[in-house]
């Protein structure tokens, strides 16, 4: 006598990764024996269910196991991969204007922790920028602009979690000037004294801003001079005393303004005899001879 043959039907071969086992959800379906006795489900064998936990698509082959009865199917037991929560320790962050910033070289680093949706189980892995090469320097300057942080599991449950983007706050910040005094071709940092001697001709001092990068939006540079003793300001000075300069920087779209104050010093000129004393060409005198 033959073996009737029993449909095995899969209810559920999917589920999510929780870190726990699955197994195939099924049933058998015409069961009634044409002689009017009904089969008893529970008493017949099936064959080849194995539970499975990790992630991923395992192949099964679901077979009764009778003297009577035969049936055979061969599905998937599908396990997809868990999203993990994942947050930000810091999800946001200032950084300071320098020309080719990118978030790559911005000394920002994305931190964060991710645990497992059903329970606390931690979830290893990094945290990323989507794009390192996202060019910083052409954003608006003290706005604080959106961008990516990847999370990507790590460690040996990696296959079953899902990778998660982020949104991290970026705000670049202006960076400071620093004025120097030109000497020639060079800058030099400034001194807190200058000193001269008088000689008729205006203080000469010229200062420029030192930075990473000669920007178009360059700054405008004032000198004002004001003399201690009296407090009269002015923009350029000859004459001998004592006077405090300010050199002030306009701020630029990338650059914070910047003062500076620095004491000039112009000391009286000596009157001195050259070669001997000399009659002055236009000078009116008149000879006379004691001895007359």
């Amino acid at each position: 006598i033959a073996k009737r043959t029993l449909n095995i039907v899969v209810t559920k071969n999917e589920y999510t990764y929780t870190g726990e086992e699955f197994a195939l959800e099924y049933t058998i379906v015409d069961a009634t024996d044409p002689e009017g006795y009904t089969i008893e489900l529970d008493k017949l064998t099936v064959s080849g269910n194995s539970v499975e936990t990790e992630a991923g698509e395992h192949n099964k082959t679901l077979e009764i196991v009778s003297d009577y009865y035969k049936g055979v199917v061969s599905p998937k037991l599908i396990i997809h991969k868990a999203t993990p929560v994942v947050s930000l320790t810091v999800d946001h962050g200032n950084v300071t204007y320098r020309p080719a910033l990118t978030l790559a070289s911005s000394g920002l680093t994305p931190i964060g922790t991710a645990h497992r949706a059903n329970d606390d189980e931690p979830v290893e892995g990094t945290f990323t920028w989507s794009d390192g090469a996202y060019k910083l320097h052409e954003l608006a300057i003290g706005v604080a602009t959106p961008v990516e942080v990847v999370f990507t599991p790590t460690g040996e449950k990696a296959n079953n979690y899902n990778s998660v983007i982020l949104t991290y706050n970026v705000t670049v910040d202006k960076a400071d000037s620093v004025i120097k005094k030109v000497e020639g071709s060079n800058k030099v940092d400034l001194l807190e004294t200058y000193e001269k001697v008088y000689d008729a001709i205006a203080f000469a001092f010229k200062a420029q801003v030192s930075r990473d990068i000669e920007l178009p939006d360059t700054s405008t540079i004032t000198y004002t001079y004001k003399n201690v003793a009296t407090g009269v300001e002015s923009a350029t000075i000859t004459e001998a005393g004592e006077y405090e300069l300010t050199i002030s920087v306009g701020a630029t779209t990338h650059y914070n303004g910047v003062t500076a104050t620095v004491i000039v010093r112009i000391t009286q000129a000596s009157n001195e005899w050259k070669d001997g004393p000399a009659i002055r060409p236009d000078s009116s005198w008149t000879y006379k001879n004691q001895g007359s």
